[in-house]
């Protein structure tokens, strides 16, 4: 988390993109989704993720960015095509397999 503060604090743009259009709001929502599904009991890996999209958000992050996704990545019993998704719409994607 530190390292993320310390970035945006530098001037590191919270909604740079990379090769698949992914923006760091991408990575925060995946990680998240990564830690609940492989590991539900780690609750310190979940908030992290979580407190780095809140301040990634919270530093202008664009949460109507649109990625390029292959959900197969993320959970192997997802289709393999690839969808372009929004951060929500990735969270959304897999709201049902999420902790309550």
């Amino acid at each position: 988390m530190k390292c993320v503060e310390l970035l945006l604090a530098g001037g590191a743009e919270p909604n740079s993109l990379n090769t698949d259009s992914h923006t760091p709001l991408h990575f925060a929502v995946q990680r998240y989704i990564h830690s609940a599904l492989d590991s539900p009991e780690d609750d310190e890996d979940f908030e992290a993720a979580k407190r780095v999209a809140k301040e990634l958000l919270f530093n202008g992050a664009d949460r109507s960015a649109v990625g390029r996704f292959n959900l197969h990545s993320i959970d192997p019993s997802k289709s393999q095509e690839t969808v372009e998704l929004t951060p929500l719409d990735l969270l959304l994607e897999f709201e049902d397999d999420l902790p309550p």
